[in-house]
């Protein structure tokens, strides 16, 4: 049997929301508004300093980010997304997760992100990780464009956890010798399932959750300057789109939710 280890990505991987840091980086080029940035990185402080997940935030980035897209190819977004994780991954990179995440690689185990982030952002920061594979949101696609839906529902909460059976049934993975990380009290099904749970910086409640199960509990020491709130909205208002340039690219016929190495 394989053994792996599985890792929530917002907060948990990376400080604050991956779409969040994609988004400061397109403002003004068609895709998101500066005030649709203001309003989200009022949302994404919040989020980040309470260690709470909102649920009117969720949708709010869900709903806007799909109607964003709605119509622009699938392929050239997916091309933005891997050149615009390198500008930002490594300053958010959370180090005593990312740690972790090498004691797993140099031990064999497999390392897979589970996250509610779109699979165009969660696959290249995968592969930027050297990771096995991310599992992630799926947006609905025809004839090589988005169509403002999703594919199936957001991959958080019981979702995680049906395709984690899934992939285990798949590779042999071992899900009581296996281990979860996450900041998210959503990801309880996640963490109930495997044999070795952690929680990553934590708010209260799942805190009294890990302690009461036993469960790992991993601190958070760093600082991280990038996420204090006059950095932030001083960057959404002065910032400049950048000059992608959009291409007509064949959209991949085989865009599917569970990305494997080899799709990278």
């Amino acid at each position: 049997m394989t053994t792996a280890a599985f890792f929530d990505l917002d907060n948990t991987v990376i400080r604050g929301s991956s779409l969040f840091h994609f988004a400061r980086r397109l403002t003004g080029n068609g895709f998101l508004s500066r005030r649709d940035l203001v309003r989200f990185a009022m949302r994404e402080f919040r989020y980040v300093w309470s260690k709470t997940e909102s649920k009117s935030t969720t949708s709010f980035v869900s709903n806007r980010a799909l109607t964003l897209i709605a119509g622009f190819n699938a392929v050239e977004m997916e091309n933005i997304c891997k050149r615009v994780v390198p500008e930002f991954l490594n300053q958010v990179l959370i180090p005593e997760t990312l740690e972790r995440i090498r004691r797993h690689q140099d031990a064999g185990i497999e390392t897979w992100l589970v996250t509610a982030s779109p699979i165009e952002m969660a696959a290249p920061i995968a592969k930027s990780l050297g990771m096995s594979g991310a599992i992630a949101t799926i947006s609905e696609i025809r004839d090589g464009a988005y169509t403002g839906f999703l594919s199936g529902a957001i991959m958080r909460g019981a979702m995680k956890a049906e395709a984690i059976r899934r992939l285990a049934l798949e590779r042999g993975i071992d899900l009581e010798a296996s281990y979860a990380y996450s900041d998210s009290i959503n990801d309880l099904p996640l963490l109930s399932m495997m044999g070795r749970p952690a929680v990553v910086n934590a708010n209260m409640e799942l805190q009294r959750i890990a302690k009461k199960n036993g469960w790992e509990l991993i601190e958070v020491n760093s600082a991280d300057p990038t996420h204090s709130l006059p950095r932030v909205l001083t960057e959404v208002l002065s910032h400049e789109a950048h000059p992608w340039e959009r291409t007509s690219i064949k959209a991949h016929s085989d865009f599917v939710g569970l990305y494997h190495s080899k799709h990278y």
